[in-house]
């Protein structure tokens, strides 16, 4: 179901959102100004599966414009970006590696230190 947005019909002050919607005969407060009763609206209805569905609907828009975006980024940018990629595959690589051998050095700092203490025991 669409809502009708009623910009102006309440302040800020009485709603925290400045606007109100109507979905079919209950009135409610808006989150955002996507339109939708699945968009960000706050008590519209009684949610259920129109709700959850128009929500998909919208995730799955995204989700495919982002697809199409990477498609095009990749034609048009892929070999420079494959280079980045390593680049930065490379560098992390090497942090973890540095990771793990200050956790070993570390360990081993700590062993050293208790057998300095036990031995004044």
């Amino acid at each position: 179901m669409q809502c009708d947005i009623k910009e102006d019909a309440c302040s800020s002050e009485e709603t925290g959102a400045g606007c109100r919607c109507e979905c079919g005969e209950a009135n409610c407060e808006c989150g955002s100004n996507e339109g939708g009763c699945g968009s960000g609206l706050k008590g519209c209805g009684s949610g259920g599966h129109a709700e959850m569905i128009f929500g998909a609907a919208l995730r799955a828009k995204h989700e495919l414009l982002t697809e199409k975006i990477k498609a095009r980024l990749e034609k048009a940018h892929g070999r420079k970006f494959d280079e980045v990629a390593e680049l930065v595959v490379g560098v992390l690589a090497a942090k973890w590696k540095g990771k793990q051998e200050m956790a070993k050095k570390w360990e081993e700092f700590n062993e050293k230190l208790e057998a300095i203490f036990e031995e004044g025991k």
